[in-house]
């Protein structure tokens, strides 16, 4: 599989009203998840809102892309060997073997690989879509 962009996940303060925003401001669906966040649909890929405590707001880059692949080990060497740097955060799916590598790029910049063999995550934010809509 050629790596492409899940989703793009925002930090903020309140998911439930940056999804209804954008959900609205982009015309595309939207929803809000307690124990998820906020999801936006659009066209090619998802929108994730995250609660992020507002002590971590202001520190650092509040957005950043999670990278689908189907080897995050494989993916994040390869970064390495870019400029990009691993950071110490990292969730290993024992269910399914996926999970994320969260990376820095060469100007300090958080992303995420993530390998979801199970489709699980995905699956996840579909299902607040579509309990939205019902």
């Amino acid at each position: 599989m050629t790596p492409r962009i899940q989703e793009v996940a925002i930090e903020c303060s309140d998911p439930s009203k940056m999804a209804a925003f954008w959900g609205a401001v982009l015309q595309c669906p939207w929803a809000f998840d307690k124990e998820l966040g906020g999801v936006v649909e659009t066209e090619h890929m998802f929108i994730f809102f995250q609660l992020t405590p507002k002590e971590h707001l202001s520190a650092g880059n509040r957005l950043h892309f999670d990278v689908s692949v189907d080897d995050m080990e494989a993916a994040a060497d390869a970064a390495e060997t870019l400029g990009a740097t691993r950071t110490d955060e990292r969730f290993d799916d024992p269910t399914d073997g996926g999970g994320y590598i969260t990376m820095r790029d060469p100007e300090g910049n958080a992303f995420c690989f993530v390998c979801e063999p199970s489709g699980a995550w995905t699956a996840c934010l579909r299902d607040a879509l579509n309990r939205k809509s019902a």
